[in-house]
């Protein structure tokens, strides 16, 4: 009986060291299988899904499982799982349900935290069985199990464990050792994986970077930087949602600015020091967070981690990139990194966008400028051609200015302004202004003060040009209006000092011929020549009395009347002579005019002057057109009333036109020359302006401008 229990013993041994030895060798082939995929470029993924079907064949378990230790987190999660052996709820239950190593004392965390293998033949007899173990055993149906460290060198970075459910798990010491020896070979597969893994992943990483960074440089609007930087936070992290805030100018608070993905319950507004997020625009130091339920300023019930990363220069926190995942663990410290390099990139961005957009405000707000300018000005570069045209140049020109744009400035057809620009185009280290005259599409002339200047360009070769220019016409008619009035003040006075001296001595001579012609009797032919001398000193006492009314003339008498009333009187009074001329005239005034002030005996004495003028310039009849307008006008509110008054008479020569406002100055034999000097004067008292215009074939005109409310109230009477 002995002898063939003895025999009976050796048949087990030798059969357990057959299967042993079978389960060796299949182990070996499993490992060898398993590092040949590590010689084409697979996911870690697979290569451990790989390690878990083998573990299961191999040691014939009913399940197998691979958790892998986060050590941010002191998590032990389930990563991958055998195909078989798992319903869908205990699925969702493994993937999802991950072990606290502090909190969750089973044989799993043990297995973790000591490094030791431990196999459990029967939950129910086992000491080390704890209430987590019992709890997690009944859920899974499982009665023997087997787990073991994955180590890699003296870092534990995970656990294999396998179970059988319907049965108890017979495994000798030397498979318990087989085992752990495929744990500890499936640590250097997975170590190797994982090396391949995260150089891919580190790899695809910068191309995504660098990627991110050719689209992001491509733009310097604020906006679209900031959604490139957010889709690129969640290519480069795997992230649900990115948000991206800036810090305001109060440098206090960061504002949610844009983002992408899946809402997140984060404020618009986030102060400084305030959150996670507000924590880091502070510190500018980025914050990991592995478990958001750990922190109580979470970013909302879906969130369990976040990535905050500063955009950060050297010298302040322009705002915050904050991506966020709805796992545990999701980002890890090469994420930190990625995402760091792309956040001091688009710090560079943020500041190239705002120097863009200062540069922009000061293109736009020196456009506005030469907008703006009262003066026309024109540009160009170091060869003559046209690179900008204000608005202003484009409307003294007459001309389109896009027509001009890119051509050469001597285009504009005038000889003086091309001699201007042509020394501006020689570099001439001097600046130059001239007057030049400039023929309007309406024919009338105009007289431009044009300047131009040279600007040194950064490079010192060549230089670009400013032509700057104005319309001085009025200020020429204002200026010959003030300078014939000083003109005239000036003969005024001479004329009246002459006339002083005169008149004295010619009193006595008057005197002394009446007396001379009571004495001689019967000489006829003395006395018809000291009455001829009386009438000559008639003449010159008339003509001093006008002398003396051009150089102190009467104080007006100002009264609010209307003057169209005072022009139709004045023509109808001299009606029956401009018939006898043959003279007809029109009037066009508009029909309700505000009644000024003025001296109503003056005026009509400037209408007749002027009237007669022109019926002595058409000897053979024609026609005086009257026309009047006011400028500006709005009820209460009106600036001047213009009266034009023109013949179609022989006009005056252009030669003599600075003239005819000067005392004594007449082309007519019998004339005084005061008639106009008068008329100068009365309006000069009035504060309004007369000029005179004229063609030698087509009359003279006379513009008379009237100001409505110019005259002191204290002048006034009603």
């Amino acid at each position: 009986m002995f002898p063939n229990a003895n025999g009976l013993i050796k048949m087990t041994q030798t059969g357990r060291h057959i299967t042993e030895t079978i389960t060796r060798e299949k182990l070996l082939t499993s490992v060898l299988m398993i590092n040949q995929l590590l010689v084409r470029p697979v996911s870690i993924d697979k290569v451990l899904n790989a390690i878990v079907e083998e573990t299961q064949k191999i040691f014939d378990l009913t399940r197998v499982a691979i958790f892998m230790v986060n050590k941010e987190a002191r998590l032990l999660q389930t990563k991958y799982v055998s195909p078989t052996g798992f319903n869908p709820e205990e699925m969702e239950r493994t993937m999802t349900r991950h072990l606290h190593l502090d909190r969750h004392p089973c044989r799993e965390t043990l297995v973790a935290k000591t490094g030791q293998t431990i196999y459990v033949v029967d939950r129910f007899n086992d000491p080390r069985i704890t209430p987590i173990d019992l709890k997690m055993d009944l859920f899974w149906k499982r009665v023997s199990t087997i787990t073991a460290p994955l180590r890699i060198e003296q870092d534990i970075i995970g656990v294999l464990e396998g179970d059988a459910t319907n049965r108890a798990l017979h495994l000798s010491e030397n498979e318990v050792d087989l085992f752990t020896f495929f744990a500890n070979q499936a640590s250097i597969i997975i170590e190797n994986a994982m090396l391949q893994d995260r150089n891919r992943r580190k790899i695809h990483q910068l191309l995504l970077l660098q990627e991110a960074t050719r689209k992001s440089s491509l733009t310097f609007d604020v906006d679209e930087l900031i959604n490139s930087i957010a889709i690129s936070a969640l290519r480069l992290t795997g992230a649900k949602s990115c948000l991206v805030f800036i810090t305001e100018e109060n440098g206090k608070h960061v504002k949610h600015a844009g983002g992408s993905g899946e809402p997140v319950g984060e404020n618009e507004l986030v102060a400084f020091g305030d959150g996670v997020v507000g924590g880091v625009a502070a510190t500018g130091q980025p914050t990991l967070i592995h478990d958001a339920r750990k922190v109580s300023e979470s970013s909302g019930p879906d969130v369990r981690s976040q990535l905050v990363i500063p955009i950060v220069t050297e010298k302040k926190v322009l705002g915050v990139v904050s991506v966020y995942s709805d796992r545990i663990g999701a980002f890890s410290n090469a994420d930190l990194e990625i995402l760091s390099i792309m956040a001091s990139h688009a710090a560079v961005l943020f500041q190239n966008a705002a120097l863009y957009e200062q540069l922009s405000m000061e293109k736009h707000r020196a456009e506005n400028i030469l907008e703006s300018s009262p003066n026309g000005i024109i540009t160009l570069n170091g060869a003559g051609f046209i690179q900008s045209v204000n608005r202003k140049a484009e409307q003294i020109l007459e001309i389109d200015r896009k027509s001009m744009l890119g051509k050469s400035i001597f285009e504009i057809g005038d000889n003086r302004i091309e001699k201007v620009l042509n020394i501006a185009l020689q570099k001439e280290p001097r600046h130059s202004i001239v007057e030049a005259g400039l023929v309007r599409k309406s024919g009338e002339d105009s007289i431009l003060e044009i300047a131009t200047s040279s600007v040194k360009r950064l490079d010192e070769v060549s230089a670009e040009f400013i032509i700057t220019f104005r319309d001085i016409t009025e200020s020429k008619k204002s200026e010959g209006i003030i300078r014939r009035m000083d003109r005239l003040s000036s003969l005024g006075q001479l004329s009246a000092g002459i006339a002083h001296e005169i008149r004295n001595p010619l009193t006595g001579i008057k005197l002394n011929l009446q007396m001379l012609s009571k004495k001689i009797k019967g000489d006829q032919e003395s006395i018809e020549k000291i009455g001829d001398s009386l009438e000559g000193i008639v003449r010159i006492n008339n003509l001093i009395k006008s002398v003396l009314n051009f150089a102190r003339p009467t104080m007006p008498k100002f009264k609010r009347d209307y003057l169209q009333r005072v022009l139709k009187d004045t023509v109808s009074i001299m009606e029956a002579q401009l018939k006898r001329k043959k003279i007809r005239v029109t009037m066009d005034l508009p029909l309700a005019v505000p009644a000024i002030v003025f001296d109503e005996h003056q005026i009509r004495q400037v209408f007749v002057n002027l009237l007669l003028n022109a019926m002595e310039g058409m000897p053979d009849g024609g026609t005086i057109k009257i026309t009047g307008s006011m400028d500006n006008y709005e009820p209460g509110k009106a600036d001047l009333f213009r009266l034009v008054i023109s013949d179609n008479g022989s006009g005056i020569r252009q030669d003599l036109l600075p003239k005819i406002f000067d005392p004594f100055f007449t082309t007519k034999p019998e004339g005084t020359g005061l008639g106009l000097s008068i008329a100068h004067k009365i309006l000069e008292q009035h504060k309004a302006i007369i000029e005179v215009e004229s063609s030698e074939i087509g009359g003279a005109v006379f513009t008379l401008t009237f100001p409505m409310n110019a005259v002191e109230a204290e002048d006034v009477s009603a």
